[in-house]
């Protein structure tokens, strides 16, 4: 679930978009929402519920500098847990499983109605 954490990169797919001001987005919305079906599908079919929403990101520049800020993490938590590889850091780490969760984290970008 990587959706949000790449769009706005320069590389990422959706309208650029500048303001008055001169700062530039890039429109970023889930595949779940109700632009995308109507986009896809034509329509919202009644059975289904929008459950995303259309939000306008700050450009982020080039993608290459967010893949290497994910890298290094990984490395770090790699050295938290004393672990060489990938199926080392899963065979030392406890797991915790969320049951629920609200990603907040665009709500301030959110366009119009959700």
């Amino acid at each position: 679930m990587l959706g949000s954490m790449l769009a706005g990169h320069t590389e990422s797919p959706g309208q650029l978009i500048t303001n008055e001001h001169g700062e530039q987005f890039k429109e970023y919305y889930g595949m779940s929402s109700k632009k995308a079906n109507e986009k896809y599908a034509g329509e919202l079919r009644r059975y289904r519920a929008a459950e995303g929403k259309v939000v306008h990101i700050p450009l982020k520049g080039d993608l290459a500098e967010t893949i290497q800020d994910i890298e290094g993490g990984i490395r770090s938590a790699c050295t938290y847990v004393n672990a060489s590889t990938m199926e080392e850091f899963a065979e030392k780490c406890i797991f915790i499983e969320v049951q629920a969760q609200h990603n907040s984290s665009l709500d301030r970008y959110t366009v119009g109605k959700v």
